[in-house]
């Protein structure tokens, strides 16, 4: 049975892999850029998209000084993902 799954893991791609464990968010997408709006209007538009896995978010960012500027604004990223009950996030470009 191991080995089964073992060969099956081994013939996914990781991008496949990793896409069946996370999912783009939409509503939490919006939720961040809302209030990253309203308390730090000049790096709103840095964020590309929010991936979500069961307890982690994933933020990717439009390049890495768009992300060293979203890394300023992770107490407002925070605050969105404990709401949606997530407990950690991620920056990533």
């Amino acid at each position: 049975m191991l080995r089964h799954l073992s060969f099956d893991i081994k013939q996914r791609s990781y991008t496949e892999e990793a896409s069946r464990l996370a999912r783009p968010d939409e509503k939490i997408f919006q939720e961040i850029q809302k209030e990253i709006l309203k308390k730090h209007p000049n790096i709103a538009n840095s964020l590309r998209s929010v991936m979500r896995t069961k307890n982690t978010l994933l933020v990717r960012a439009t390049s890495p000084a768009a992300a060293s500027a979203l890394f300023t604004a992770s107490s407002i990223i925070l605050e969105v993902a404990e709401r949606a009950g997530i407990g950690s996030v991620r920056f990533t470009v």
